[in-house]
């Protein structure tokens, strides 16, 4: 009866690749039941979609028992995916390089000022707090200013990359 009341709910869809599904009301997760021909069941597939790569990880009904326990453990692994995901992508605004970064090196910049000479700067957050280190181009030259931001942002952000890099292991991701 349960599994009854998942169907009807459903609307049926036709993939390219033969397998036919039916999306469920989960708009967030993407869980979807699938169908291999007619009516033999295989379970509940959760797709992601993260900075243009797909995580799909199938559900069996086989391996989990039954189609109710197969969809809970769907669920379960979508939210807990969900908060992960939010977790990549703010890391990954952290750590990546804009498309309008003069340098090249995310959060280090450099900036000419009038009064008391260019220098270079490396920027971060910490503990929701901004962070600066400013290295002058007057007192180290411009290439060992840089090269001394850099070393500075890469120093202060290694515990975010260092995560950044767990949580693709665990998605699967490149």
């Amino acid at each position: 009866m349960h599994d009854q009341r998942i169907h009807d709910s459903c609307e049926l869809r036709r993939s390219t690749d033969g397998i036919r599904s039916k999306r469920q009301a989960f708009p967030k997760t993407r869980i979807t039941r699938i169908y291999l021909g007619s009516r033999d069941e295989i379970g509940w597939r959760v797709r992601f979609s993260l900075h243009r790569t797909k995580i799909v990880r199938v559900f069996t009904d086989a391996i989990y028992g039954s189609s109710p326990a197969a969809r809970q453990a769907a669920e379960r692994f979508a939210s807990e995916d969900a908060a992960y995901c939010q977790e990549v992508l703010a890391l990954m605004r952290r750590l990546y390089v804009r498309k309008s970064s003069k340098t090249g090196i995310p959060g280090v910049a450099r900036v000419d000022r009038k009064k008391g000479g260019p220098y270079w700067v490396a920027y971060w957050d910490e503990d929701g707090r901004k962070i600066q280190r400013k290295f002058s181009e007057n007192l180290y030259g411009a290439e060992e200013a840089k090269e001394m931001a850099s070393l500075e942002r890469r120093r202060a952000v290694g515990p975010y990359v260092q995560r950044l890099m767990e949580l693709k292991t665990y998605l699967e991701i490149e």
